[in-house]
């Protein structure tokens, strides 16, 4: 008997040592997937690893890769471990031939599948995401020890071996004899190679299941929100010292139109050339319009930093960040609009920097928004001075995966606009209400970025793709590519 059991547990393949690893680092899988589960199922953040860095759970879990038709990849990976976790016992114990065959053929379904799975998850983190999630990481790297693990331990039948030998024996025995030897495990007998490849034909299967799934059917990463938070700090009007409710005038050093400014006069204000820099006067707009995106957010389209023409047809505003890498991919995708919808779209600009420093709302600052507020106030300094230099200053700020540095930006607004008129619009108190009134505006679409805002609703985080980004905006607004 003792001569038996050591044959047995050599055949089995799985020590007890190897199964309380394999125990433990499911444990430790089902923990994680079950956290990053319900945090993509919720919306929350990734304790510990936020962000939009190369380090950043929060940008793995949002992204159109973290569900399977809808269903959080995380549920499955909890219910791979678990399963893997249930069968240790029965590939492990003293079982039947029959529950010892077919359990490891479900462990090597398992195996297999979460190795091809944690392939698959890496390198879409290295590819297409371009970010990674520690917690993510992890679970991968837990899935394939498990699988190594399990896989290596597999209780190949040899040549010439036959599992069915209990059967035999079972014809052979008669009466009491033949009860027990019909009880006896049957941990000797090994996998068949062709169970062996069926399996792992399965659990590739499952693989590509996953894989193909994704593809075709991409969760929806962009959200059309009609109802949006309602704000008593964004108004168009503001009361007076007298208590009377006077219409808020933004004073800015800048044309009404491309072409043309007009300039106060001893008769009044008058049609005039656009003046020089050092003729130029702080005016009070003279021309205006005012349209209410997502029911509750008035913007003054002259006003505003614009890409377009102030009386396009369609208007939309951005909320967005300079350091924000998501609203970097947004940037592409709305370049893409102008050329499909040409003149008639206008696209307000509403830099939200997500700093402390010029943002009350931002708990915890990170390394790469670290300058968000100032390449804020250095694009409306732009706008304000030289209106028609924004478009190529705002392109060439967000045309990199990474903004450049801040030095580098500076030198670059210096080449049309001189380094004393930027300093003095920089230090102006306009610029820092600016900011403040976008932040409201960053507030209402939920504290989101990127978001557009539209006439009745507030699109928020980025498209799968550009053709969504189309379909979205010529069903909830009615445009359609220029002709």
């Amino acid at each position: 008997m003792k001569k038996a059991k050591r044959i047995s547990m050599r055949e089995n393949g799985l020590g007890s040592v190897r199964i309380f690893l394999v125990r433990m680092f499911s444990l430790i899988a089902i923990g994680i997937a079950v956290y990053l589960a319900i945090a993509s199922w919720l919306g929350g953040g990734i304790a510990g690893c936020g962000g939009e860095g190369i380090i950043s759970c929060d940008h793995v879990v949002s992204s159109k890769w973290s569900r399977w038709l809808e269903v959080p990849v995380g549920f499955l990976a909890m219910a791979a471990y678990l399963v893997i976790f249930i069968l240790t016992w029965f590939v492990s114990k003293r079982s039947r031939r029959i529950v010892h065959s077919a359990s490891w053929s479900m462990v090597i379904v398992m195996a297999v599948s979460c190795l091809g799975a944690a392939v698959w998850f890496v390198g879409l983190q290295v590819v297409a995401i371009q970010s990674f999630c520690v917690y993510c990481m992890i679970s991968h790297a837990c899935g394939v020890i498990i699988a190594i693990l399990l896989l290596s331990g597999i209780p190949v039948a040899h040549q010439g071996q036959d599992p069915r030998w209990l059967a035999t024996m079972q014809q052979t025995a008669s009466g009491s004899h033949r009860q027990k030897v019909r009880d006896q495990p049957a941990l000797h007998a090994g996998i068949k190679m062709e169970h062996l490849a069926t399996a792992v034909t399965v659990g590739l299967f499952a693989v590509m299941l996953l894989i193909v799934g994704q593809i075709l059917f991409p969760h929806q990463t962009m959200l059309v929100e009609k109802e949006i938070v309602h704000h008593q700090g964004l108004q168009n009007q503001k009361k007076d010292v007298s208590g009377e409710s006077v219409k808020k005038e933004y004073l800015r050093k800048i044309p009404t139109e491309p072409e043309h400014t007009r300039v106060p006069t001893e008769n009044g204000l008058e049609l005039a050339k656009l003046p020089s820099e050092e003729d130029l006067k702080v005016e009070v707009v003279s021309k205006e319009r005012i349209v209410t995106l997502a029911k509750d957010i008035q913007v003054d389209v002259y006003a505003e930093p614009r890409l377009g023409h102030p009386e396009s047809d369609f208007v939309i505003a951005e909320v967005f960040d300079y350091t924000c890498p998501a609203c970097r991919v947004m940037h592409g995708f709305l370049g893409q609009c102008k050329k499909r919808y040409g003149n008639q779209l206008v696209i307000v600009m509403l830099p939200s920097p997500y700093h402390s420093k010029c943002n009350q709302h931002v708990e915890k600052d990170t390394a790469m928004h670290h300058n968000a507020c100032e390449y804020a106030r250095l694009a409306l300094a732009v706008w304000r001075l030289n209106p028609q230099f924004f478009p190529e200053v705002h392109d060439w700020l967000m045309a990199s995966k990474k903004p450049p540095s801040l030095l580098s930006a500076m030198e670059y607004v210096k080449k049309r606009i001189d380094a004393e008129s930027l300093q003095k619009e920089l230090a102006k108190m306009e610029i820092k209400q600016r900011i403040e009134q976008n932040i409201i505006c960053w507030e209402k679409a939920g504290n989101k970025l990127p978001a557009l805002v539209l006439e009745t609703a507030a699109l928020t985080g980025l498209p799968n793709n550009q053709a969504q980004l189309f379909k979205v905006l010529e069903e909830q607004i009615g445009i359609m590519p220029a002709k």
